[in-house]
């Protein structure tokens, strides 16, 4: 915090006191004194470009010839380094133990090789069509550290002029000639030689999928000639025959055109174990693909009683008789299959030995499918201590769980969750607790059951929608109890949606029945507050409501796992609820309650729409883990016709560990509110921006920077005064805030913890709401969160 902003409020010994420790604990960690006379640490590298740097060249890749690496800083300071430094003048098992744990051994100057680094960016820059690249480099420092700059000069790069094939196998030549169109090679792209090898690679992975069982990227060349005077060059793809040794001629080679397979039989053994003697019975089954044919296989079930029907695996297998071997099918199985949580293990083969051939020299296969099966049946008991808002609790959960309920690789599960929570008293609960002092003051009991269908199950089967998208289905039943203070709620759910891929990148989710009951029981001293209070929305919280509808969503995600490049997240959900009861009860003619609303099962029922997305992008700055997160967050629900407001459940709120983490949980808003409440605060439409530096510490620990800005709006200003959206003014009611965040990252498990405090609080009057000269440390909001905020 900086000086200008701390208030006279603050004593200043309590400033100076801080400065000064400040000033110590970084001074004390200066590593300049440890570093032997002889000696000079390497500071840091950089790479400077004489004249314009080339878009096609990318700096991070550059830079990742920079080796060895500088020791890691933080905040200015070596940490690492200084503790080993530390464990050189002070002996012992302690200081030992902290350097092998957190410590780092120095990178001098003299262990660099500039030269070595020079040379290998020189061939990575003339890999990359600039042969004629220059670089050098120069050491600049003081007597205790050195930076190391490079200098590069590219000049100009070699361009591609033309491109031509030499092609032995005539049926091979039809293939890529119809195929040009994908070609990463083109006329007028600089040279790269890492483009050609991804070019080898995909015409490797063509023919593969058009039947070239055998083909692999030994048989694919590429000639460069080149004109040095005018830096264009001409490049020739040449894909050769095979070459068998000649048996009549020592030492000499046949070459032969590549033989293309064709899938014969299909064999499919779907509870394999090698280990044990196994009785199987043939049984021919039939499969419907979508806009496609129908297709045979030989299943061997495991007598005498199968574990699995035949038709169970219809939507997963894509190998298919008769058509060419390709690779694609054969990884498309493997991933179907190793989806089904029954499955273990999954090995697909293929024979070519005495499968004969037709009339046009093609050969035949036989697939073979083995799977291995799981346990069918297990269960799980858990318990965890939760932290939900800042409040304490504990939890329990009971699963059981089985893999193949109807012996068509169903997944179904039943759990059973229970757990207390000491939850913060607020002035309405203190009215109903009484003199209850209990610790844990809220109990929650409920239980769950899921039943997944690796298929599409409509009254319509849609078996070759089944086969193209591989959709599962979900029935989901739940039933959950809580009890608190003022007030015990009974909720009832039941789901029934569908999940599918359009491809890798895109999901859809689709839930035609939504069916949610929530029955609320307030005590007697709690009603007599809620009869009295204005607040429809709150008052509408505490009473009973049913929501009944359908969701759709849509999931775009192009994150490719285990690299490190900048990719992009977008969710889209889209709800509404009462829209068919209320139809129907329309065209009945039905009585309505007082004139105003329907009621259904003796409650009157939400009718609404409900419109959200979520957009975010990760820009990786290099391939050490500095990212930068950002989100973006839009939404609105709209009640009408049978409703007056949305359901507490579905409306829209501000404030804790994953969006504004300057406030507390639901604390934030609507709009420019000013009031006090003991009611969570929640709006109709959201509007929200997170950004988020991230950046490794040490080993499983790492850091960020962030700041939120955003706000939650009502239609009207009837419940929340100042809370009503204003296309003119709202951006004048945006919250901002800032922190510092730690997070654990053990891979499987992560957690954190957040220090967030408001910059902006639209809560106070227009010219007060930027809160830099009344800020206090004890301002700041711990936030306690697993994984990360998005």
């Amino acid at each position: 915090m900086h000086l200008k902003y701390l208030t006279p409020g603050m004593k200043y010994s309590k400033v100076i006191w801080l400065v000064l420790l400040t000033a110590t604990m970084v001074s004390s960690c200066s590593v300049n004194r440890f570093i032997p006379p002889d000696k000079k640490l390497l500071k840091k590298y950089e790479v400077r470009y004489v004249g314009k740097k080339s878009d096609v060249i990318d700096n991070s890749e550059v830079k990742a010839y920079l080796k060895p690496r500088a020791n890691r800083s933080f905040l200015g300071t070596r940490y690492s380094l200084y503790l080993y430094y530390l464990s050189t003048v002070h002996k012992g098992k302690f200081y030992s133990w902290l350097n092998k744990k957190l410590g780092e051994d120095p990178v001098y100057i003299d262990q660099c090789d500039p030269d070595r680094i020079a040379r290998n960016m020189q061939r990575f820059l003339s890999y990359s069509g600039f042969f004629n690249a220059n670089i050098s480099y120069q050491i600049k420092g003081n007597k205790k550290k050195s930076k190391i700059i490079f200098n590069i000069t590219l000049g100009m790069p070699y361009v591609i002029d033309s491109v031509n094939y030499q092609i032995a196998d005539n049926t091979i030549k039809k293939f890529i000639f119809n195929d040009t169109a994908n070609s990463l090679v083109k006329p007028g792209n600089i040279y790269n030689a890492y483009t050609l090898d991804d070019e080898r690679t995909r015409i490797t992975d063509f023919l593969r999928n058009k039947g070239y069982y055998y083909f692999n990227q030994n048989y694919v060349l590429f000639k460069v000639d080149s004109n040095l005077s005018t830096h264009h060059l001409n490049i020739k793809t040449v894909i050769t025959n095979r070459n068998i040794p000649d048996p009549l001629k020592l030492g000499s080679f046949i070459e032969l055109p590549h033989y293309r397979y064709f899938v014969k039989e299909v064999e499919v053994i779907p509870d394999y174990n090698p280990t044990k003697y196994q009785i199987y019975k043939p049984f021919e089954h039939e499969i419907v693909f979508f806009g496609d044919s129908t297709y045979k296989y030989t299943y061997l079930l495991h007598m005498p009683v199968p574990r699995f029907k035949v038709k169970a695996f219809d939507q997963a297998i894509k190998i298919k008789q008769g058509l060419p071997y390709s690779s694609v099918d054969v990884q498309e199985t493997y991933r179907r299959l190793f989806a089904m949580p029954i499955i273990k293990t999954a090995t697909i083969s293929f024979d070519t030995t005495q499968m004969g051939s037709d009339a046009e020299g093609n050969k035949y296969m036989k697939a073979r499918i083995q799977m291995a099966t799981g346990k069918l049946n297990f269960y799980s008991i858990d318990g965890v201590l939760t932290n939900s808002s800042g409040d304490p609790g504990v939890r329990g959960n009971l699963t059981i769980a089985n893999k193949n309920i109807f012996r068509g690789a169903e997944f179904f599960r039943v759990r059973f969750n229970g757990g207390f929570e000491a939850q913060s008293i607020s002035a309405t609960d203190s009215i109903s607790n009484g003199d209850n002092n209990n610790f844990f003051n809220t109990f929650e009991a409920g239980v769950d059951a899921s039943l997944i269908f690796p298929r599409f199950v409509s009254p319509i089967p849609f078996r070759r929608f089944s086969q193209k998208y591989h959709p599962t289905t979900n029935i989901t039943f739940g039933y959950n109890y809580l009890l608190r203070p003022n007030y015990s709620r009974n909720s009832t759910n039941l789901l029934l949606g569908y999940s599918w891929h359009k491809n890798t990148k895109i999901r859809f989710i689709f839930s035609p029945v939504n069916f949610n009951y929530i029955n609320v029981n307030p005590t007697p001293e709690f009603q007599e507050i809620l009869d009295q209070e204005t607040n429809r929305r709150l008052k509408e919280q505490y009473s009973d409501h049913l929501i009944a509808g359908l969701n759709f969503s849509m999931v775009y995600d192009n994150q490719k796992i285990k690299t490190s490049k900048s990719f992009d997240y977008v969710r889209l959900d889209v709800e509404t609820s009462g829209n068919l009861l209320y139809l129907t009860q329309k065209a009945l003619n039905l009585q309505m309650t007082n004139n105003e609303y329907y009621r259904f099962m003796g409650i009157r029922y939400s009718q609404y729409v409900r419109i959200n997305i979520d957009y975010r992008h990760y820009f990786h700055l290099n391939t050490e883990g500095q990212i930068i997160a950002f989100r973006g967050l839009a939404g609105a629900g709209i009640p009408y016709l049978n409703s007056n407001e949305i359901p507490y459940e579905k409306a829209f709120y501000a404030g804790g560990a994953n969006d504004m983490r300057g406030w507390r949980f639901r604390t934030l808003g609507p709009g420019g509110y000013s009031g006090s409440t003991d009611y969570e605060r929640t709006g109709d439409i959201q509007l929200e921006t997170n950004i988020e530096y991230r950046f490794p510490i040490y080993s499983f620990l790492k850091g960020a920077f962030f700041t939120d800005i955003g706000n939650i709006w009502s239609y009207n200003s009837e419940n929340y005064p100042n809370g009503q959206f204003n296309l003119k003014t709202f951006y004048k009611q945006l919250a901002v805030d800032g922190g510092f965040g730690l997070r654990f990252d053990f891979s499987y498990f992560i957690f954190r913890l957040d220090a967030g405090i408001p910059l902006r609080d639209p809560a106070y009057p227009d010219n007060e709401r930027w809160r830099f000269g009344n800020l206090r440390f004890n301002q700041f909001i711990i936030n306690f969160g697993i994984g990360y905020p998005f």
